[in-house]
C-alpha cells in the first residue's frame, strides 16, 4: 500500500495528499459545512466557544468531573437539547461518561451517534475501538465500511482535518494489531507520526503515544513468542 504524503508545519496553508487512487486535503483548520459535507446543527460562536472551554476542562481539570450533576454534563445536556442534530455534543457526553468509568452509557451514546449521525467520523471511530477492546475485530472494521483509507470511507468528501485522519488511522492501527500484522500497523502508525510530530507539532499527543505503544508491546509479545517456539525446538 503506497501512500504519498506531505506535511507542511504552516498550520494555515493546507496539506495535499496524493496516491495514485485519490488525492485529498489535510488541514488543521476548521472545516466549513460545505467540506464537512453534512447537515448537523452549527452552534453559535458563543455555544462554539463553550463546548471547547467544557473540553478543555476535562482534558486539564479532570478532577472536577465528578458526576452526571457537575457543570460539564449539565452544560452539554442544555446543548443537546438545543442542538439535537449536532453530533459532537453527543460525543463529549461519550467522553465525559467514559472518563467516569460508566461503560455502558458510553457504549450507548457512542451506538447512538453511530446511528443518528453515520458520516460522523469520531463517532464511528469510537465504536471501531470500542469493538475492538470487546475482541470484535471484524465488527470493528465494518464500522469503518472496511475502509483502508479516509477517502474510502468517505469518497465524496475532498478535505479532512487533521484530527480526522489521527483518528481514522488509530483505528486502523489498533485493527492491524489485533489481527497480528505488524507491518501494516506500523505503517499506519507512520501517518499518525506525520501528522502529530509535523503538522501538530505535538510528540506527546495521546492518539500517538497510545498507538506507539500498542505497536510495541506488539513487537515484544512477538518476539517473546518466536523466542519461546525456538526454546521448544
Amino acid at each position: 500500500m503506497n501512500n504519498k504524503s506531505t506535511i507542511t508545519r504552516n498550520r494555515i496553508k493546507p496539506v495535499s495528499v496524493d496516491t495514485p487512487f485519490e488525492v485529498f486535503t489535510i488541514t488543521t483548520e476548521a472545516l466549513t459545512p460545505s467540506e464537512r459535507k453534512d447537515s448537523r446543527q452549527n452552534p453559535t460562536d458563543e455555544d462554539n466557544d463553550l463546548l471547547e472551554r467544557l473540553m478543555k476542562n476535562l482534558r486539564t481539570h479532570s478532577e472536577t468531573i465528578t458526576s452526571e450533576g457537575c457543570e460539564y454534563f449539565r452544560e452539554l445536556e442544555k446543548l443537546r437539547s438545543k442542538y439535537p442534530r449536532n453530533p459532537i455534543i453527543l460525543n463529549y457526553l461519550a467522553i465525559g461518561y467514559e472518563h467516569l468509568k460508566q461503560t455502558e452509557k458510553t457504549r450507548s451514546l457512542i451506538f447512538e451517534t453511530c446511528e443518528k449521525f453515520p458520516d460522523y467520523l469520531f463517532a464511528r471511530a469510537a465504536k471501531a475501538k470500542l469493538l475492538l477492546k470487546e475482541g470484535k475485530p471484524i465488527e470493528a472494521f465494518e464500522a469503518i465500511e472496511n475502509s483502508l483509507t479516509i477517502k474510502q470511507l468517505y469518497p465524496h468528501r475532498d478535505v479532512f482535518h487533521a484530527s480526522e485522519v489521527k483518528v481514522f488511522e488509530d483505528v486502523l492501527v489498533t485493527y492491524f494489531y489485533f489481527m497480528q500484522d505488524l507491518e501494516q500497523a506500523e505503517y499506519h502508525l507512520k501517518i499518525i507520526e506525520k501528522i502529530a510530530l509535523e503538522m501538530l507539532e505535538n510528540p506527546k499527543d495521546p492518539v500517538l503515544v497510545s498507538a506507539r505503544g500498542l505497536l510495541q508491546f506488539g513487537k515484544e509479545f512477538l518476539g517473546f513468542r518466536k523466542q519461546k517456539k525456538a526454546k521448544r525446538k
